[in-house]
Parts: C-alpha cells; structure tokens; sequence
C-alpha cells in the first residue's frame, strides 16, 4: 500500500471518529439540557443536575477544529505542498484547540452546573443537603422544591443513580404523596 494512499485512509478513519465522538457529544448535552428543561418547565417537584455534560464543552473543543485539522493535513501532504506556512498555521490552530479543551475541563463542567443552579434557584428549587440523595454519585446534586422529600427514605431508595427515570419515578412518588 502506498503511503499516500495510507494517508488517506488514515485520516479518513480519524475523520469519522471524530464526527462519531463529536456527533455523541453534542447529543449527550442537548438531550441532557432538554430533560433538565421540561422538569424545570413543568415545575417538578424534583430536578437533578448532572455536571459531567460539561466535559462535552472539552470534546467539541477538542473534536471540532479536529474535522478541520486531519482532512486539511492530510490534504497539503498529499499535494506536496508542506511548505511549512500552511503545515504551521494548522498544527497552531489544533495546539491552541487542544490547550483550549484542556483548559475547558476544569472550567467546562463548572460553567454547566452554575448555570443550571441559577436556573433551579430561580426557579425555586433549593439543593439537597450532602448525603442526603445521590451520595454515591460525584457528579450529579439533587434539588427540590420542598427540602423534606431530600431526606425522604422512598425518595432516596428510588433515586439511586439520577437517571431520567429514576427521577420521574421519584417525581411521581412526590406528586402522590402531597395529594395524600
């Protein structure tokens, strides 16, 4: 095989791996942001912020310029035309993209999770007192509107993991309980 042909190849594999991984992230953070929008615009009685999409703000950084990068690169290798202008231009812009998403993952998360938490606060929710419900779960902080159900052992045995249907089930156990 030769080696242009190994290029091709080559960066038409990193291509489609970056569109898949890219494509996974900008899903994850709008199906994640629509349920967390619905709770809050129906007014549940519980929400449940997950801070882990934050680090999809670090893979899009990362992903994105990448689409530009392999396909660009592999580009001016094969018309010979490494002339070191272009060559550089392009290895600074994926440098600074790589600095950037790796700057993003300590900032990425915490600018997710802020602005949900001044969406709940405004909303009316306050949060859960720790180790009270998702104890076991590092990225995820629960918030009611009534601080009692935080404490509540049916809430607690049915939201174990904060998944989308834990947390309408504890919502649901909610609702049934204040019509009591």
């Amino acid at each position: 095989m030769s080696k242009g042909l190994k290029l091709i190849f080559s960066s038409i594999a990193l291509f489609i791996a970056f569109s898949i991984l890219l494509a996974f992230c900008l899903w994850y953070s709008f199906y994640d942001s629509a349920y967390v929008n619905s709770l809050l615009e129906k007014k549940a009685s519980l929400i449940v912020i997950d801070s882990t999409t934050g680090y999809c703000v670090a893979a899009f950084l990362l992903f994105a310029p990448g689409l530009i990068f392999v396909p660009g690169n592999a580009y001016f290798k094969l018309k010979g035309r490494d002339d070191g202008k272009t060559a550089n231009a392009l290895n600074k812009l994926m440098v600074f993209a790589c600095l950037l998403s790796l700057s993003s993952l300590f900032w990425g998360p915490w600018g997710v999770t802020h602005y949900w938490e001044v969406r709940a606060q405004k909303a009316g929710y306050q949060r859960c007192p720790s180790m009270t419900l998702l104890v076991n779960r590092l990225h995820y902080t629960a918030w009611a509107k009534d601080i009692y159900y935080c404490d509540d052992p049916d809430v607690v045995r049915i939201l174990t993991r904060g998944s989308h249907q834990e947390i309408d089930e504890a919502n649901q156990y909610i609702e049934k309980q204040a019509r009591q």
